[in-house]
């Protein structure tokens, strides 16, 4: 996904008789292919025969035929604010259907509870992410469990056995009342 100026000193293609040696990488029709052995003209013929590789297309100069809108949902960790993360730059927003703020963990120990800490976290970015968020049409969800949040998979455990238990549903419910 490359654009022209990261390939300047790429010569363009020229048909040669003796062709490309392995090795060598040139332009050719706003693409960038590199040979992986002796190749003749990018992209025609059989790929076994002839060693030309994809290696790049230049965004810059390629039409973009417009088919539908993008579907983009953007992942949005709230461990980046330590590091200075601007939650509130409108431009994150303009391009996204959904946003999901990562993550409220549950307290391994109180069942039933979200970690202070993650409530912490999502609280301090929500306010940002939701205003951005709905002013550029886009849904935003906060996503449940981390990768080390035991406390949810203990609560499935404890749930699992017994489906008609509303431990979680009133967990998630009780914070979103809240905010």
């Amino acid at each position: 996904m490359g654009l022209s100026t990261d390939y300047l000193a790429i010569p363009d293609w020229v048909n040669k008789p003796e062709g490309y040696q392995a090795g060598v990488t040139v332009r050719y029709n706003q693409n960038i292919f590199k040979t992986a052995f002796w190749g003749s003209e990018p992209g025609v013929g059989n790929p076994e025969e002839n060693g030309w590789r994809f290696d790049d297309e230049l965004y810059d100069l390629t039409s973009q035929t417009h088919t539908q809108e993008a579907k983009i949902i953007a992942y949005i960790p709230t461990w980046r604010k330590t590091e200075g993360f601007d939650y509130a730059n409108e431009r994150i927003y303009q391009n996204i259907n959904h946003g999901i703020i990562s993550f409220l963990m549950f307290e391994e120990k109180n069942l039933g509870e979200f970690t202070q800490t993650s409530v912490n976290d999502v609280n301090e970015i929500l306010d940002d992410v939701v205003s951005r968020g709905q002013k550029n049409n886009a849904k935003i969800l906060i996503a449940l469990k981390g990768a080390t949040d035991y406390g949810f998979l203990y609560l499935m455990e404890k749930i699992g056995n017994n489906p008609s238990d509303l431990l979680l549903s009133q967990t998630v419910c009780g914070y979103l009342f809240k905010h």
